[in-house]
């Protein structure tokens, strides 16, 4: 989801207020929610997201013209989710614009633009060769990943161990559970 990566690169890069106002902004769209929507227009289920979250959203006026109608069960759905899916269904796009998440009919080519090369900087400063789309094709979430994993892979991260048990199966016979 974008603007939820766009998000993580300001909280690492924004000065002290934007930073607290973008982690209060992500804290926000971590939250669980639970909703149906039947036959229900966008607006009012942007308008909902916001009363719950506390996020500003913003539609841009072209989409509140024909307001898509939205029919979507959710339960337990972090906010950021349920908003990918609200756009995922009603063929819009969100992106993180001044401090608020922006619904729109199609991409800012801007930003996407803006995107990749901030990926093919991150990728140069690590020393990782990356294939982004050329310019005028839209970044997808796999490129994102592709890249993602390149650079961990390069600075070599290693999933934390949590070991379990130690069963030792086949040196003993197993004790019945059931005590029998």
């Amino acid at each position: 989801m974008r603007f939820l990566a766009a998000l993580v690169l300001l909280l690492a890069t924004g000065s002290s207020f934007a930073q607290d106002l973008y982690e209060r902004m992500y804290r926000n769209l971590q939250k669980k929610v639970t909703v149906e929507f039947v036959d229900t227009k966008l607006s009012d289920c942007v308008e909902l997201v916001q009363s719950l979250t506390g996020v500003n959203i913003v539609i841009h006026p072209r989409i509140r013209v024909t307001d898509p109608i939205v029919n979507l069960k959710v339960k337990d759905m972090d906010a950021a989710t349920l908003i990918k899916w609200l756009t995922e269904l009603t063929e819009t796009h969100a992106d993180l614009k001044d401090q608020a998440i922006f619904i729109t009919d199609k991409p800012d080519v801007g930003d996407a633009e803006a995107d990749k090369n901030e990926l093919a900087i991150r990728a140069a400063i690590a020393g990782v060769q990356v294939d982004l789309p050329p310019a005028g094709q839209p970044l997808t979430q796999q490129d994102i990943v592709k890249v993602a994993m390149a650079l961990a892979e390069k600075e070599n991260v290693k999933p934390t161990d949590f070991p379990g048990p130690n069963l030792q199966i086949g040196e003993q016979p197993l004790a019945n559970p059931f005590g029998q």
